[in-house]
């Protein structure tokens, strides 16, 4: 596209913006967005060759955009400025608002009756479509999680069986050299508190690494943790371990 000035969602982050092309017949000034500059590896004073319908245009980047692409709204990759494009074949795009979708599909249809030639694309249908692509995926995300999480409790509720026999031992040997039920119980309290931090901590970070090697060379996001289920995480693997493990061994120290 071409314009003179920056639009509200877009800033330069490198270069200078140039709205207007004094010399449209030498090397004509454009601005490119960040990740298409990133996909191309160019950056400032690069050269790039264009044809439009058999005409050459030789531009040089002099600027670099960045694009808020979340707001439904007609950005573009390269921009160049006013003076060079205006007699070209153009295709003009315009965005509106509808209060509901009744009114959406009311304006498409009289549209297209009057303007045969113009594509009316309804963008709430394409939202619509993300949404629910996103929430199966979301969901699919959640059991997998929530699986998980069962599944380790079974796998804890295993191991603390299996060592059932061993602690029997220890109990055996700390009440023949004089340990009390209560110290006993604070024992087994403190192991099993132990326990739960170590795992629940090696889970968060290990969790927080795969999450943001998965944001910054998968999907090309900031990684941004959650703070309050992070905080309260620790606590609550911990609890489930002291209350596992007390249960199970509950006879024990009898």
């Amino acid at each position: 596209t071409y314009r003179r000035e920056l639009a509200s969602e877009e800033k330069v982050i490198a270069g200078a913006w140039q709205g207007s092309a004094s010399d449209p017949s030498g090397r004509i000034p454009i601005s490119i967005e960040k990740s298409m500059a990133d996909y191309l590896k160019i950056g400032l004073h690069a050269e790039l060759t264009f044809t439009l319908q058999g005409v050459t245009l030789h531009t040089v980047v002099r600027s670099i955009r960045e694009v808020d692409w979340r707001q439904m709204r007609t950005n573009f990759f390269v921009i160049f400025p006013a003076g060079v494009l205006e007699d070209a074949p153009q295709m003009w795009a315009l965005v509106s608002r509808a209060a509901t979708a009744a009114a959406a599909a009311g304006l498409q249809n009289r549209v297209v009756t009057v303007y045969p030639n113009i594509s009316a694309v309804d963008l709430r249908m394409v939202v619509a479509s993300i949404d629910e692509v996103l929430d199966k995926a979301a969901f699919v995300i959640r059991f997998m999680a929530l699986f998980c999480v069962f599944t380790g409790l079974w796998v804890l509720g295993g191991t603390v069986m299996t060592s059932r026999y061993d602690r029997l031992e220890e109990v055996k040997l700390l009440r023949t050299i004089g340990a009390s039920r209560s110290q006993l119980q604070r024992i087994m309290i403190a192991e099993y508190v132990l326990l739960g931090s170590i795992a629940s901590l090696a889970g968060l970070c290990l969790g927080w690494v795969a999450g943001a090697a998965s944001a910054h060379w998968l999907f090309d996001i900031r990684f941004r943790p959650s703070i309050w289920p992070a905080l309260m995480l620790p606590l609550a693997i911990t609890a489930a371990t002291v209350v596992v493990g007390l249960l199970t061994n509950r006879g024990l120290i009898r």
